[in-house]
């Protein structure tokens, strides 16, 4: 995990087990979305985060969660192609879940837990090799330490990309500013304030500038208080390819039962 020099200003956040009701103002989004992630716990995501389903649209995805054998939290599905305008939140029940009024296209998945999640982000093109360097990452590691200095904590989870003059690449990454921020946040919600944690996961795509790298997009998957008894730090998150490249059309694509603890 990569700690980025602490910032002292007092930030706006969500509600004890509520998500932020607006997003980072970095986030690379040029228009406002809305939707709802996930039903434990009573919790409610940002209104600014996801697509709104159109009714015009006959897509959808539907599917269950095998194993692991808990109740899913969130599930998001997102293009790899087009994720600033096309990230849409399901709705849960248990093990189960279901998005509708999806714009045709292909979309990942993220499924989150209590304390983990499953992801299938197409981070390259079936095509390309994943050919970054140990410099490559080391000049990643250290832009990803300097932004949003907000948050004292970033860790990547994942990243392919190409290397060379111009090279891309994308990563799955949490941002978390802990308790050792040292100053207390304002929920956005109720307006209480509170000094737990605050956890935001999201897709980057990052570009080879010449002397180092620099990001190209934030995309913002799901941010979250954490408080109380709510699993604290950076979630494992581990890539399953089933969750991968789902194709939507005019109809409701069933993915059917799938076992997360078998990688494939």
């Amino acid at each position: 995990m990569i700690p980025s020099k602490p910032n002292t200003h007092t930030r706006h956040a969500g509600p004890p087990g509520r998500f932020l009701m607006h997003m980072c103002v970095v986030m690379a989004l040029g228009s406002v979305f809305s939707g709802e992630a996930g039903n434990y716990s009573g919790i409610k995501t940002s209104s600014r985060l996801y697509t709104t389903p159109n009714p015009g649209n006959q897509g959808g995805i539907r599917g269950s969660i095998t194993n692991p054998g808990q109740p899913i939290g969130h599930v998001i599905a997102i293009s790899p192609d087009e994720p600033k305008t096309k990230c849409y939140a399901g709705r849960v029940s248990g093990n189960t879940f279901h998005f509708e009024n999806m714009a045709p296209g292909k979309y990942d998945l993220i499924v989150f837990y209590r304390d983990r999640f499953y992801e299938g982000f197409s981070l390259q093109r079936p095509a390309e090799e994943n050919s970054l360097t140990s410099e490559d990452r080391a000049k990643i590691d250290k832009t990803l330490g300097k932004a949003v200095p907000f948050f004292d904590v970033k860790k990547i989870h994942r990243l392919e990309g190409t290397s060379g003059t111009a090279g891309k690449c994308r990563a799955v990454a949490t941002y978390l500013r802990t308790e050792n921020a040292g100053t207390t946040m304002v929920s956005g919600f109720s307006g209480d304030s509170f000094s737990g944690q605050l956890r935001s996961v999201r897709l980057l795509l990052l570009e080879d500038v010449g002397p180092g790298w620099q990001i190209a997009m934030t995309r913002e998957v799901l941010r979250l208080e954490v408080l109380g008894d709510d699993k604290k730090g950076v979630l494992p998150g581990s890539f399953h390819k089933k969750l991968s490249r789902v194709r939507v059309s005019d109809n409701v694509k069933d993915i059917g039962a799938i076992d997360l603890g078998n990688p494939l």
